[in-house]
């Protein structure tokens, strides 16, 4: 006889028995009739809806992307498969398209994310007046990655628009006018190219002219004498990197002796010598405008240590996170409570070459009318 199932054959007693079901079947070609009683818990039932219900966890088999191990009917090629220990694979079309790691990561396009959410493409926001990326969580964050319309803003978490890129033009503006700088005295940009030069603001109606606007005669006289503060320099990372043969001179001024020189014309505070034998503004001083002093407070950053999954579970099913051995490559970097110093606290001396140019070119002009008055004098006594 062929194996075909048949009706169980179901004593009284059988039947009665509460939350069980009877199976009977024959086995292999001797006709063999076998009765076995099973609970209904470990069974995949349907339900009214058409739906199937397992009363337990259901196993499957590894599978690929090619053949993932659940799929859908007609399309064998798109489903949920085991790419590697503790991880889940996403495919469609027989291509892994999402990973899942075992520590938690986040691949999209990619089987190697290292980070929370990696992508490996291009992304696209739409729909809605403003497309945001968000840094932080939902309620401690610090910036926005933002586009309104055709712009794309940088904006602070109290709403504060920090940077603008505006279409078409494609400049690049501050959020907030003549507030934020560009750099800092400890975060220098090295190199500026441009096109043009800078424009200052000039606008009479943003600036209170003293009332004698030409230059009075200390300041005349500490004009001219700013002269000697210029001189041909090498600057000391290129001298480094380069050497003296290549790395290139600059006709540039001092600061400090800029500052001294203003200082012996009586026209600011001396400098003074600091803890460390430099020489600095003292407390309260004003230096001439020309003239930038900025402090630089120390800087740190925390101490890291790398941290990778173990083979070991936790009570929540995922991998227990463990310290790295030496030579080990590390999921993610947990910082130690400790700190490390990456800038020394100290002070940095600058130049605002426009307006020391400007200064030093109205003494010019005023020696100019000065020796052009004595030679028309000169003449009209002749």
């Amino acid at each position: 006889m062929a194996d075909v199932a048949t009706a169980p054959t179901m004593t009284a007693a059988q039947i009665g028995a509460a939350g069980t079901r009877l199976l009977g079947f024959y086995l292999g070609g001797g006709g063999a009739k076998v009765d076995a009683l099973a609970d209904p818990a470990d069974f995949l039932t349907r339900d009214a809806g058409g739906r199937y219900v397992a009363a337990g966890p259901i196993s499957a088999a590894i599978g690929s992307a090619a053949a993932p191990s659940l799929s859908f009917s007609g399309w064998e090629t798109t489903g949920i498969f085991l790419p590697d220990s503790n991880a889940i694979g996403f495919a469609t079309n027989g291509v892994e398209r999402v990973r899942v790691t075992a520590a938690g990561a986040v691949g999209i396009g990619t089987s190697s994310a290292t980070e929370k959410l990696t992508i490996a493409g291009n992304i696209l926001l739409t729909n809605g007046v403003d497309r945001i990326v968000r840094i932080g969580s939902e309620t401690n964050y610090h910036y926005d990655l933002r586009t309104r319309l055709d712009d794309f803003r940088i904006v602070a978490a109290d709403g504060t628009v920090c940077l603008n890129i505006l279409y078409p033009s494609y400049s690049l503006n501050p959020g907030v006018d003549n507030v934020p700088n560009l750099g800092a005295a400890s975060l220098r940009w090295n190199t500026l190219f441009a096109g043009t030069g800078t424009i200052n603001t000039c606008d009479v109606r943003f600036k209170t002219f003293r009332t004698d606007r030409q230059l009075r005669e200390a300041e005349h006289a500490a004009a001219l004498a700013l002269f000697d503060a210029f001189g041909f320099c090498q600057f000391n990372d290129a001298l480094a990197l380069k050497g003296p043969e290549l790395a290139r001179p600059h006709f540039v001024p001092a600061a400090q002796e800029l500052y001294s020189i203003w200082a012996d014309h009586g026209l600011c505070d001396p400098l003074v010598e600091n803890d460390k034998g430099e020489l600095i503004p003292p407390p309260g001083a004003v230096p001439p405008a020309f003239i930038c002093f900025d402090q630089i407070e120390e800087e740190t950053a925390p101490v890291t240590e790398g941290w990778r999954p173990s083979a070991v579970l936790g009570p929540d099913g995922q991998p227990v996170m463990v310290k790295c051995a030496e030579g080990e490559e590390a999921t993610e970097q947990r910082p130690t409570g400790e700190t490390v110093v990456t800038r020394e606290a100290g002070h940095i001396f600058g130049v605002r070459i426009d307006q020391l140019l400007s200064i030093m070119l109205a003494a010019l002009n005023a020696e100019r009318k000065a020796q052009a008055a004595a030679i028309a004098a000169l003449e009209s006594a002749a």
